[in-house]
């Protein structure tokens, strides 16, 4: 069983690295700007995958708490991701209970996980193309 443990970890670490790699097929770039029959050069069509959603960068915000810090968005505004914020505060079912390590809640339409950590309570809220995380110094 010793010896099994190790080969079936390395035989499951093949299987993802194999699944890692690019299976696009498009055109080389040498292909993509052959000059066509009229003699112009073609341009290859933007690739959506190179351009980053709508909303994916995100902002640091003040907290404006005493308890909270390291406020971050993405896809909303800094004044919406303090009231999420303020509302995973003051949700009673939010906070970690009995010690434990992780939890999780519903604020208004988000879904929120919490893990304990030595800074306080990291705590990410999301929803489809929107999200919040904070530090609370509450447990």
């Amino acid at each position: 069983m010793r010896i099994a443990a190790p080969f079936l970890l390395a035989v499951l670490a093949a299987a993802l690295l194999a699944g890692c790699g690019s299976s696009d097929e498009g055109t080389r770039d040498s292909e993509a700007t052959a000059p066509s029959r009229s003699g112009e050069s073609r341009q290859p069509p933007p690739r959506p995958s190179d351009e980053a959603p709508a909303g994916a960068a995100a902002r640091a915000c003040e907290t404006f708490a005493a308890d909270a810090e390291g406020l971050r968005v993405t896809g909303l505004s800094c004044e919406q991701g303090r009231q999420l914020m303020f509302g995973w505060q003051r949700a009673e079912g939010c906070g970690l209970i009995n010690g434990a390590s992780r939890g999780a809640c519903s604020v208004r339409s988000y879904r929120c996980l919490a893990t304990r950590t030595d800074s306080g309570v990291n705590v990410s809220c999301s929803q489809p193309g929107r999200s919040v995380a904070f530090v609370a110094k509450r447990g």
